[in-house]
Parts: structure tokens; C-alpha cells; sequence
């Protein structure tokens, strides 16, 4: 297991008051850089990865030191795959307890913004590592809950597999399989030949976080399925 404690984090200030619609609004401008400079003071994302090696059982099924993983898009993804690495990424108890504390609802909406920016910055640095150890080109992720063909109750043996680690990183994992902090991903990485993004199965055009176009025709003839869906709200898109 390795263990990311001293990831780099800064905040692009100036595309995030564009984002966030918050040009010309001097005031909230003002607000929002006292903000940043708060979680600045606080930040400590966080992230965790293993080597193993995943085994095909059948269609649908895949195991991985012994746990065992049930869907179509991650059997067909990892087919030709002699590695995969189970990875948890957060933005850090720090700054999450820092976002919790705000009561004001406008400054709870930037701060989540914030926090999101430091799991980016945390799943970042955990795919650059991958790549630079394993001399991969395209590190491609897979998250429980993202998709219907992966539900969220999955995430119960992925965490099996990071035993202590989770802990050690700050996340736990509540009986409803959601994680806290909240900014927080839990995922399989995997090499590919190119860019894999779960939005590219997911006709859910309204979500906020597409990285990445509907593609009917890969879903039918690579993933042999009519539809996944979105299983969870706006997730974290991989």
C-alpha cells in the first residue's frame, strides 16, 4: 500500500470565480478569497493505492485478493489488464470539518467547491504516481455507485481490500455505503488504451460534473448493454 500525505494543493482563484458566477460581484468576490485563504491554512488531501492483480471469473464477475467484484463495464475493462490498483482519494478531515462549520448557505456552497478541488488535487496525484511507476500512458478510474452495472453496496469489499488504510487517511464508510468526508472517492484504476470516463455510459445529461459525452454506441457495442444509468445522484465521475 501506498500512502499520499504530501499532495500539492493551490486553488486557481480566478477560474473559480468564473465557475462559481462570481465575476463582478465585488462583495462575494471578497467573501470567497477569505474563504480560500482559510482552507489554504487547513488543506490536506490525502490518498492511498495498492498493486494487485485481478482475476476473471466469468462475464460480469472479477475477483481481486479475494474479493469479489460483479459488473459488465469493469469484467471488459480490466479483460486485458495484468494490474489494477484500488485507490481512495480526500480532500482531508481538515478541510472537511472546516466546510461543516460554515452556517452561512452561500459560503457552504463555495466551501464544497473547495473541498471537491482538493479531492481533484488528491486523485490527481494518485493517477501521476500510477503512470509514473508503472510507465502507463492513460490511468482510467472506475467508481462503486458511479453506474447501475456497479452499484454502491460494492464499496464494501473495495474497502476490505484497504483494510487499515482508510483509517490511516482519515475516511470511514457508514452502513449505507456512503463516505465521509464527503469529498471523498473510492475507485479501481486501470490502465487503458485510451481516456475512460464512466459519463461516456451515462445518459444523465443534466449532471453537473460530465467529463465526457454519452456514447450509445460504446455502450452497446463494447459494454454489450442498453443502458447503465446513473445509481447515485451527481457523483464523482470517473
Amino acid at each position: 500500500m501506498t500512502i499520499l500525505d504530501n499532495i500539492p494543493f493551490d486553488l486557481d482563484l480566478d477560474q473559480m470565480i468564473i465557475d462559481l458566477r462570481l465575476a463582478n460581484r465585488n462583495r462575494h468576490i471578497r467573501e470567497f478569497r477569505e474563504l480560500a485563504d482559510e482552507a489554504r491554512a487547513l488543506a490536506w488531501p490525502k490518498a492511498l493505492y495498492l498493486e494487485q492483480e485481478p482475476t476473471i471469473i466469468a462475464d460480469k464477475i472479477v475477483r481481486i485478493a479475494g474479493e469479489t467484484f460483479e459488473s459488465q463495464v469493469l469484467q471488459i475493462n480490466l479483460a486485458q489488464s495484468d494490474k489494477v490498483f484500488p485507490a481512495l482519494a480526500t480532500c482531508g478531515r481538515e478541510l472537511d470539518e472546516w466546510r461543516a462549520s460554515k452556517t452561512n448557505i452561500l459560503h457552504q456552497f463555495w466551501a464544497k467547491s473547495i473541498t471537491d478541488s482538493a479531492l481533484e488535487a488528491a486523485v490527481t496525484d494518485f493517477k501521476r504516481k500510477i503512470k509514473k511507476e508503472h510507465k502507463i500512458k492513460f490511468v482510467s478510474i472506475m467508481t462503486p455507485g458511479s453506474l447501475m452495472d456497479w452499484p454502491l453496496p460494492q464499496q464494501e469489499p473495495l474497502f476490505r481490500l484497504f483494510g487499515d488504510g482508510a483509517q490511516r487517511i482519515g475516511v470511514t464508510l457508514n452502513e449505507s455505503f456512503l463516505m465521509s468526508p464527503e469529498s471523498t472517492i473510492s475507485c479501481l484504476a486501470f490502465s487503458s488504451e485510451t481516456h475512460f470516463y464512466t459519463c461516456q455510459l451515462c445518459s444523465n445529461f443534466d449532471c453537473r460534473r460530465r467529463q465526457a459525452d454519452f456514447d450509445k454506441s460504446l455502450l452497446k457495442t463494447k459494454y454489450r448493454l442498453v443502458t447503465t444509468g446513473p445509481q447515485i445522484g451527481s457523483g464523482y465521475q470517473a
